[in-house]
């Protein structure tokens, strides 16, 4: 269930962020409207309006068509290498018409623009404002404050190492470090990057680029702080690895599911609100200019449109849709973003043939001089015939149980897992198939079946066929 909710979860975490982000694309950010930009005094035209309004209606459509083929994607649920490809797929494709969708209108509008003689600035002249460069890391948070998130990262580091908890450390590891040094990256890249020329006005070059690197420094700072602390909590739950026989199993299921869930929603709500800062300081700072006159540049919409020339320096920027920031300011992908698009399309396939053999495995039972071994995708545990203590065959299913270390699809629980009344048991299991045998040796107990009922029926005669004198049990 756990497994279930997430995935639909992130599903619609996706869909909603592509709804928003192109939503966006219909307001106003700073002098931009649906990528091009446009001062105030043009936004209410009639002819604006109505490709606003044209914009906004095919948008809807889509946004439509995007969540019922992303919740298709759930019936899927039990086959992760089928999913997985199908969930990245389903975002590549909306990703692509969302995209198409919104170059289709910004070009309507450029076109517009051009017709009616609403330029801005003189396009494609290099200007440079001497007194900018005194900015600097003006309004960056002090690189300080990134050390105790990184203290606080290390111990909960050093913390599960020493917990014994191999999924929890490895998914940890995995997860929380990557992200802690992407985002310590990202810092030094905003609290580097050269001041960007927006006008003619000293002053308000200055005030906007001391708000970008003010919010955006903050932003991976904070972002920094939250991995930190949701790894304390993952080495604090590896701790409490014997707790789930006095709490419930669903209780534990819920605890991680509000964890990521919280985990998701600080990392969404946190650039957002940056975002909404910095735009409220770009529209105060854009109306003033007009209503003094200000001559407020042109930012190459043509090359947004249609991609920057070759040896164009890319540099990091804000989105001109949407929440965030890029290092490539064309709608058309530069080298980086098929660079980005190769390794996701490449951990896709990797991943998917990974699971391959999880979700289409077989339970087996191989009895031969005097043990038998049980397993199934390349796990398995090998016991004594003779340290058998019981053997039992149950209609109606094994207890609850949690991960340890191992797989928890939905098809399959395979390696060690914590039973409900049993304590740490090897776990060998269809899910489909409701009966079970339970072997209790002198040292484990072992939970197993297979796809077919039958199959499993063979199985547990065949073992009690193999005990020693006593017959079995």
């Amino acid at each position: 269930m756990a497994l279930i909710l997430i995935m639909g979860f992130v599903i619609l975490n996706m869909w909603f962020a592509l709804a928003f982000t192109y939503g966006m694309g219909g307001v106003t950010n700073g002098k931009y409207l649906l990528g091009i930009t446009l001062l105030s005094q043009h936004r209410k035209e009639r002819e604006v309006q109505a490709i606003l309004a044209d914009y906004k209606r095919e948008k809807r459509k889509l946004d439509v068509a995007s969540l019922f083929l992303g919740l298709s994607v759930l019936l899927l649920n039990e086959w992760i290498s089928i999913q997985f490809p199908c969930l990245m797929a389903w975002f590549g494709l909306s990703v692509y018409c969302y995209n198409g969708n919104l170059e289709r209108y910004a070009r309507k509008l450029y076109a517009l623009k051009q017709e009616k003689g609403w330029l801005v600035g003189n396009p494609h002249i290099v200007r440079v404002d001497t007194e900018l460069a005194r900015v600097g890391e003006k309004g960056c948070v002090h690189p300080a404050w990134l050390l105790p998130a990184w203290l606080l990262a290390v111990l909960a580091f050093i913390a599960l190492a020493r917990s014994g908890v191999g999924s929890l450390r490895f998914v940890s590891l995995a997860i929380h470090l990557p992200l802690g040094l992407l985002a310590t990256g990202f810092y030094f890249a905003i609290r580097s990057a050269r001041p960007q020329v927006f006008c003619n006005d000293t002053q308000a070059n200055q005030k906007l680029n001391s708000a970008y690197k003010r919010e955006w420094s903050r932003v991976f700072v904070l972002l920094l702080y939250e991995i930190a602390f949701f790894a304390l909590l993952s080495s604090w739950r590896a701790s409490q690895s014997g707790v789930e026989a006095k709490v419930g199993f669903w209780r534990m299921e819920t605890e991680y599911l509000m964890l990521f869930l919280a985990f998701a929603l600080g990392s969404v709500l946190i650039p957002l609100l940056a975002h909404w800062r910095l735009k409220a300081v770009k529209e105060v700072v854009f109306r003033s200019l007009e209503q003094e006159q200000g001559e407020i540049y042109g930012d190459e919409d043509e090359y947004w449109l249609n991609g920057y020339p070759a040896g164009h320096r890319q540099t990091i920027t804000e989105k001109r849709v949407g929440v965030g920031l890029t290092f490539n300011a064309g709608m058309k992908g530069g080298s980086l973003d098929k660079i980005v698009c190769g390794v996701i399309a490449a951990f896709t396939l990797l991943f998917s043939l990974f699971f391959l053999r999880y979700d289409f495995a077989q339970v087996s039972m191989e009895i031969e001089d005097g043990t038998c071994r049980v397993g199934a995708a390349g796990m398995g545990y090998r016991f004594n015939l003779e340290d058998v203590e019981s053997v039992a065959w149950l209609e109606d299913g094994a207890p609850r149980m949690s991960k340890v270390s191992g797989l928890d699809s939905n098809r399959f629980y395979l390696g060690d897992f914590r039973v409900e009344d049993y304590g740490k048991c090897k776990v060998y299991l269809a899910l489909k198939q409701k009966a079970v045998i339970r072997v209790e040796t002198t040292d484990r107990t072992v939970w197993f079946n297979s796809v077919s009922r039958q199959q499993a029926w063979e199985f547990y005669q065949e073992l009690l066929d193999s005990l020693p004198a006593q017959g079995g049990a």
